[in-house]
């Protein structure tokens, strides 16, 4: 089986695979099968070592589960893996999530990202904030977690090459670059959602497959594709989103290719760069837009002035 996808689906030599896998799924013998398939890169959602947060997330596995789940991958042959955790969980104490990164650490993973809980509407943690089941953490607590996030990992060798993603220099994850860069993707299955520009779509075109694995079928069957929403984007939305995925890298935005992409000055497209500069959130450093200490903390803010 694995040869016949090779065949169809070709790659170079120094490609990178990467699956995502829930810890409470895997096991020793499904990792080697995956290993030895081609996928050569692992991210694990392990969000926390502590078993109340997890049962607070609804996740299915456990603290110890986590930590087995890393153990096989390392024995079936990964040396690139990722683990997701979060911060700022309700009732979580900072020093429950300064262990949560010191296991991290100490699991030779090779990359971490690491967010703060969100309550986005339609969301079962929205509905329950709103019921009070859920009590988000005080704003301080929140802000003291992402200071010792990147104070913690630099200290162990994990770059901020992302607002909230770290790795040591070299290893950052590739798929998640290129989407930040602006960069064309393919998704592929239900729910999955691409995005590409050519010279008829300069600006890009995005789409997403049927969500449910039925619909997904049934669709192909009848229209040979799975496509199920579609938009296009205009030049000035495309110039916006360019700008906000790329000031989350480290890296910045590059003013020379954002002229070449959108023919046009990025100063003159955004004037409130002007204003974003005076007020110390945002810099240009080496041709790059870049986000500032304080800009870092404000980011939202930042963002949401380009979209």
């Amino acid at each position: 089986m694995y040869k016949r996808q090779r065949e169809l689906w070709p790659w170079s030599a120094d490609v990178e695979i990467t699956l995502e896998a829930n810890p409470g799924t895997v096991d020793a013998t499904k990792l080697g099968g995956l290993r030895r398939a081609g996928v050569n890169r692992l991210s694990f959602g392990v969000q926390s070592f502590h078993d109340h947060h997890l049962r607070t997330l609804g996740r299915i596995h456990s603290a110890a589960q986590a930590e087995r789940a890393l153990a096989d991958a390392h024995t079936a042959g990964f040396a690139n893996i990722n683990l997701d955790l979060i911060f700022a969980l309700p009732g979580q104490h900072v020093d429950e999530w300064a262990a949560d990164l010191e296991r991290a650490c100490a699991q030779g993973t090779t990359h971490i990202s690491a967010y703060n809980l969100t309550y986005e509407e339609g969301t079962a943690f929205h509905h329950w904030r709103a019921e009070r089941r859920l009590v988000p953490l005080d704003e301080d607590s929140e802000f003291e977690m992402f200071q010792l996030t990147r104070r913690l990992l630099a200290e162990r060798g994990f770059a901020a090459y992302e607002i909230s993603n770290f790795a040591p220099d070299g290893l950052a994850c590739r798929h998640n670059l290129n989407y930040w860069r602006g960069g064309d993707y393919l998704g592929v299955g239900a729910g999955a959602h691409s995005f590409e520009r050519r010279a008829s779509l300069p600006w890009g075109r995005r789409w997403s497959n049927a969500k449910s694995p039925v619909a997904y079928l049934q669709r192909i069957a009848a229209t040979a594709t799975a496509e199920a929403t579609s938009e296009m984007l205009d030049r000035r939305q495309a110039a916006g989103e360019f700008v906000f995925l790329n000031l989350r890298c480290a890296a910045g935005m590059p003013t020379a290719e954002f002229a070449t992409r959108f023919a046009g000055e990025f100063a003159a497209m955004f004037p409130q760069v002007v204003e974003l500069e005076r007020d110390g959130l945002l810099c240009e450093a080496q041709d790059h837009i870049k986000l500032t200490p304080k800009g870092l903390l404000l980011a939202d803010s930042v963002f949401a002035s380009f979209l």
